[in-house]
Formats: C-alpha cells, sequence, structure tokens
C-alpha cells in the first residue's frame, strides 16, 4: 500500500498506539477559557514531529468524583491551525469514542466522533453521543474549540461498550496530531492524513475538574444538525 492510500486512512487516528507510547506525563493544570469564562482542568502535549503542541482540557458535573459522569466539557487546542488533532476517551485507539477536531478552509472548527474496533479506518460513531459547539477560534499558528460532548464518557457499538469512570479519579487517555488536515467536506465525510505524533497519558481529575457552575457552563453549547456542515 502506498503511503498516499494510507494516509487517507483514519488509522491515522492514533494507529500507532500499537504498541501504546506513553506521552510526556503532563501534570493537570487549571485553566479558565476567556471567551466562555468555563474552567477546565487541562494537560498540554510538547511538540512532536512538526505537529503541537496540543492540549486538552476537561470540566465535569460537580457529582462526577462520586458518580461516573456520562458527559463533559471540553478543550482542545490544536497546532498547527492547518492540522487535525484527536483525543481517545479511552486511551487507545480501538473501542473506546474519538474526538476528531480541525478548522476547515473557512476557518470554521469542525468536531467529528469516530469509533474502530479493528485497526482500520475509524468509522462515524453510531451510538448516542452528541458533540455540540461552545466556542471556537483560529489563529495564525493554532486553534482552540471549546465543546459539550454528552453520552461520550461511555460508549457501545457493535457488541463493544466501554466507559471512562470519572469516580476513578484518573482517566486513560490518548491522543494524536497532524501536521496537515484533512480533506475537505463535512465532519463525518471528512479523509484525515496519517498523524504525525501520538501518546497517551493518565489524566487525574479531581475538585479543579469538577464544578457547580457546569449546567450554566453546558447551556451555551449550539446544537449543530449534520456535523456541523
Amino acid at each position: 500500500m502506498s503511503f498516499t492510500k494510507f494516509s487517507l486512512a483514519l488509522c491515522a487516528i492514533l494507529s500507532t498506539l500499537l504498541p501504546l507510547t506513553t506521552a510526556q506525563a503532563p501534570e493537570g493544570k487549571p485553566y479558565t477559557d476567556p471567551k466562555t469564562n468555563i474552567t477546565f482542568s487541562t494537560w498540554e502535549i510538547g511538540e512532536s514531529s512538526g505537529s503541537g503542541p496540543f492540549t486538552f482540557g476537561l470540566a465535569l458535573p460537580p457529582n462526577a468524583l462520586k458518580t461516573d459522569a456520562t458527559e463533559f466539557i471540553g478543550y482542545m487546542k490544536c497546532a498547527p491551525s492547518n492540522g487535525w488533532c484527536g483525543v481517545s476517551l479511552g486511551g487507545s485507539m480501538t473501542n473506546a469514542l474519538l474526538v476528531v477536531a480541525y478548522a476547515d478552509q473557512k476557518q470554521n472548527v469542525k468536531r467529528s466522533l469516530r469509533f474502530t474496533s479493528k485497526y482500520t479506518l475509524p468509522g462515524v460513531y453510531e451510538g448516542n453521543a452528541t458533540i455540540s459547539p461552545i466556542a471556537s477560534e483560529v489563529e495564525k499558528d493554532s486553534f482552540t474549540t471549546v465543546f459539550r460532548c454528552e453520552e461520550c464518557l461511555r460508549w457501545a457499538q457493535n457488541g463493544t461498550e466501554g466507559s471512562a469512570a470519572t469516580s476513578s479519579g484518573n482517566l486513560d487517555l490518548a491522543f494524536a496530531v497532524e501536521a496537515e488536515g484533512p480533506d475537505q467536506g463535512c465532519p463525518d465525510e471528512a479523509k484525515f492524513r496519517k498523524h504525525s505524533g501520538q501518546g497517551t497519558w493518565v489524566g487525574f481529575v479531581d475538585n479543579s475538574t469538577v464544578s457547580e457552575s457546569y449546567e450554566s457552563w453546558a447551556g451555551k453549547a449550539e446544537t449543530v444538525r449534520g456535523g456541523g456542515c
């Protein structure tokens, strides 16, 4: 298989996580997004092979440390601005929900939920999850997106089930980044090129990750039909 053909496969997303490469064990830090005033626990991962740095953030409902949450508000900062980035909510490419983001040619940030049980092109996730934008920004060297992801911390497809247990105080996470964005199209139709950087880390969640303001923040999310096309 030529590199060109292979690059169209969204095994591009986290495919070399077999075996998994451990990231720099980033330390979680509180961060308040100035556009939304939402406070996240964030993890920043340094530049890798021309892509990055990459930052992922989580905000959780107030009881998430006692009862496993099923949703979260996410923050992603990806570089460069014409690339793409992705997160696995289960720490692996396979059998876990994948969240992918990129900025299109019109400088609109798009998001897509993907899933695969094999190391092949992940298709659009067919489960009961919804991703809704809250705020996005595209700058010269990076883009950011804040979004609500409902039913994203548990997943089920084709007889495979999984979840991220927020009550455990830690989440197995993985990331992938690529400097060249996908072929243009609606998010659920985008063809992503092979990533140039990837890894895993454990995200520790604590009192700085949960908030009594969660419902108010979540209410800022917009309903976007057709995958944000």
